[in-house]
């Protein structure tokens, strides 16, 4: 039985005493919160600190709806900005569209049992935006309605524990029901669509859907500066990274101020070398085996070392190129593994007990071109061996999938991105240099959805899927108040869709039921007011944003249901050890 919220469509009529009961408590809530007697509750303390049941839920829900309402307009294809002032004197406000940036903006809300629930909504936004890099504000809306539905509940004598059972069993219901209506994006055009509803920036969408479409989803995309005021793009053949030369006395083009060897011998090493009879010896063998390029990937290249190179690369007795291995420890040592099996070469270590003395030519690798400049340097064609470099691939990818931390996750696509050959870098432009840096920002948060709308596909958007996805909830097995917790969240599901149409104008009641009796994969356009394909219309979100938004919505909410007792130390270092 369903208690304190409407009947939905798959709830009986029982329990209208229970239904009229926590109407009654709700509507006594919101009586006192427009006296202001609410506020006067929080504020009276039954003793130091401390703040007890409803008017401690009346606090976590206040800090919840202020939170919300901060980021509610930014969500939408009309999304509103929100303006920050900054600390510093005669600096421009801060105009940001992201939700999860906005909040973390909120260092600390005045009343401080109503900053609890603030910063509980804060953090579950935060916690959904680095796992997606978007999903903020549907996050925020999806939480402020599940506390909103679940409190009459709680009012009413509902069990706090059962209605977080409920919650979590809904939530497990519509997870599935979203897996099994996504499907895969393909082309640049479709890709396009989905990039344009994150960023809403029609020329930025479409050089990501050709990225995309070229470098594939594993592929690697660099974001620089721009020196003009639109986006650009380049492809790099080969792959390349951000470490240059040692001495630019190994430049051979002067035009391009860049080093370039033709099928070169390329030593990969994390060893330093700095006399001249660390080298010696190979450079020696390398003659006798009519080898007369070389390319050094080292961890330093110094004194009469990089004199006997530049040297003989001057006078043509040995042509050479040494550049600076790329990143640091431990990442440094799985690049050069990876750049290894890209050129068919043994990783030389000093932790193995190998000199610059005993380096044998058959433990270097070939590629077609290497390349340095003052600041990058890379190779083209690569010469490995390809089962195992598909073997490497495929262990790269397990270690993506084994990884949760998205600051890792990020060092382990890009090295894939380079395995796999795909370089992409997106030049982003601006009138000034702060334009640029926001513009940047958003590219990146793009970048990083749409890699997960690649890879675990799209559903309906607009707030369509989550709407869909209620005739599921209606058969998930609940009694009591855990049926009580499921029917709370299928309410829930209906707020993205409705904050999407008042934001753009439109009546919220309307477009949700307008939207119920659409048939499957139609929804309601916010920029049209009308009810379409939604498919056709390339209104759609990535699943796995979904998902996530829902999940940390859930349970930060979850959270809030079961705090009775709010404890607030005035004098934090003085009571730590009472």
């Amino acid at each position: 039985m369903v208690r304190g919220v409407p009947s939905t469509r798959c709830s009986g009529a029982a329990g209208a005493r229970d239904v009229a009961r926590a109407g009654e408590v709700d509507r006594e809530m919101v009586r006192l919160a427009r006296s202001g007697v609410a506020g006067r509750m929080v504020r009276a303390n039954p003793g130091p600190g401390l703040l007890f049941a409803a008017p401690a839920r009346a606090a976590l829900r206040s800090g919840v709806k202020v939170m919300t309402d901060m980021v509610r307009p930014t969500l939408g294809p009309t999304a509103r900005y929100v303006m920050l002032h900054e600390q510093s004197a005669g600096r421009q406000p801060e105009m940001l569209d992201d939700a999860a940036t906005i909040l973390r903006r909120v260092i600390e809300l005045p009343d401080p049992y109503v900053n609890m629930g603030a910063m509980v909504l804060r953090h579950a936004v935060w916690a959904a935006y680095e796992a997606i890099g978007d999903g903020g504000a549907t996050t925020a809306v999806l939480f402020e309605a599940i506390v909103r539905h679940t409190e009459p509940l709680l009012a009413a004598g509902a069990d706090p524990l059962a209605l977080r059972r409920g919650l979590e069993k809904g939530l497990a219901a519509v997870s599935m029901a979203l897996a099994k209506m996504d499907q895969p994006l393909e082309g640049d055009a479709e890709i396009a669509r989905v990039a344009e509803s994150l960023c809403h920036d029609h020329e930025l969408s479409r050089l990501l859907g050709e990225i995309f479409d070229i470098v594939s989803v594993d592929g690697s995309i660099e974001i620089e500066d721009a020196y003009t005021r639109n986006f650009d793009r380049r492809y790099v053949e080969g792959v390349q990274w951000n470490t240059g030369f040692f001495s630019p006395y190994f430049i051979t083009d002067q035009d391009r101020q860049e080093a370039r060897l033709e099928n070169p011998a390329i030593l990969v090493t994390d060893l330093r070398f700095k006399t001249a009879e660390d080298l010696l010896p190979l450079l020696d063998r390398l003659v006798n085996v009519d080898r007369r390029d070389l390319f050094i990937i080292a961890d330093d290249v110094s004194g009469t070392a990089l004199s006997l190179l530049t040297a003989n690369h001057r006078a043509g007795v040995m042509r050479s190129v040494a550049v600076k291995a790329p990143s640091y420890e431990p990442e440094r040592t799985r690049i050069l593994q990876d750049l290894a099996v890209l050129i068919s070469a043994r990783v030389v270590t000093g932790i193995s007990g190998v000199t610059g003395a005993s380096i044998m030519p058959e433990d270097l690798g070939r590629a077609r071109v290497a390349w340095a400049g003052a600041d990058n340097f890379g190779i083209q064609g690569g010469l490995g061996n390809p089962l195992a470099l598909r073997e490497r691939i495929a262990d790269v990818r397990a270690e993506f999938t084994q990884t949760v931390d998205p600051e890792e996750q990020d060092k382990i696509r890009a090295r894939l991105g380079k395995l796999i050959g795909g370089v992409a870098i997106l030049q982003v432009g601006g009138d000034t240099p702060r334009q640029i840096a926001e513009r940047k920002v958003t590219a990146r948060r793009t970048v990083a959805t749409m890699r997960h709308a690649l890879q675990g596909g799209v559903a309906p958007g607009g707030g369509a899927a989550y709407l869909a996805c209620q005739r599921a909830m209606c058969r998930v097995e609940a009694t009591g108040d855990e049926a009580a917790g499921v029917a709370a969240l299928a309410h829930a599901l209906e707020e993205p869709l409705a904050v999407i149409a008042r934001n753009a104008g439109h009546e919220a009641a309307d477009a949700v039921a307008r939207t119920k009796k659409s048939p499957p994969g139609w929804g309601f356009d916010a920029t049209s007011g009308q009810i379409v394909d939604m498919w056709s219309a390339g209104i759609l979100d990535p699943v796995p944003t979904l998902q996530r938004a829902l999940a940390a919505a859930v349970s930060g909410a979850a959270m809030l249901l079961t705090a009775h007792v709010l404890v607030h130390h005035r004098d934090p270092l003085k009571m730590a050890r009472p």
